[in-house]
């Protein structure tokens, strides 16, 4: 079993630069990554700029924090798919988990599942696991089963863990 092909090679730090890109293209090519997360700016290039790629191209939505809007967070899963995305980590919104609204990270999920679908691109929800308690956890786990989410990630990196 090769685990490179399990393996999202990212660079989502804002200093991201085509050189980087580029490192990234390289490297996925010559590991046999699954895939390159990158900001959605750099996807385009990506495209133009990995020839005959055997890695899917990922990139994020909502990233780092989730607080944008649904429609917002739509409208950039839309596109990038337009762009040549193949993936999309999306960060859900986690106030509303902490503060016990369901009902609406239950329609966040299920808006972005659907448009995902209607796309053609793999959604991946991120939920910041160290933030969360374990009933809180399973809760999104248990919507996310629910409504067949290919990918619930733990987190973006992003955040040290309290």
């Amino acid at each position: 079993m090769q685990l490179a092909h399990y393996i999202d090679h990212s660079y989502l730090r804002p200093d991201c630069t085509e050189e980087i890109i580029d490192r990234l293209i390289a490297e996925s090519k010559e590991y046999g990554f699954k895939a390159i997360c990158i900001p959605p700016m750099y996807l385009q290039y990506a495209k133009v700029h990995s020839g005959d790629r055997s890695f899917l191209l990922c990139t994020v939505a909502g990233f780092p924090i989730g607080y944008d809007h649904v429609e917002a967070k739509l409208a950039s899963l839309r596109r990038s798919a337009d762009l040549g995305a193949d993936e999309v980590d999306v960060v859900i919104n986690l106030s509303a988990v902490k503060t016990g609204h369901w009902k609406l990270t239950r329609q966040e999920l299920t808006a972005l599942s659907e448009t995902a679908a209607e796309n053609n691109v793999t959604l991946k929800c991120i939920i910041e696991a160290q933030l969360l308690t374990e009933d809180e956890i399973m809760r999104i786990c248990e919507i996310s089963n629910e409504l067949k989410l290919q990918f619930v990630k733990t987190s973006t990196g992003f955040l040290e863990t309290p």
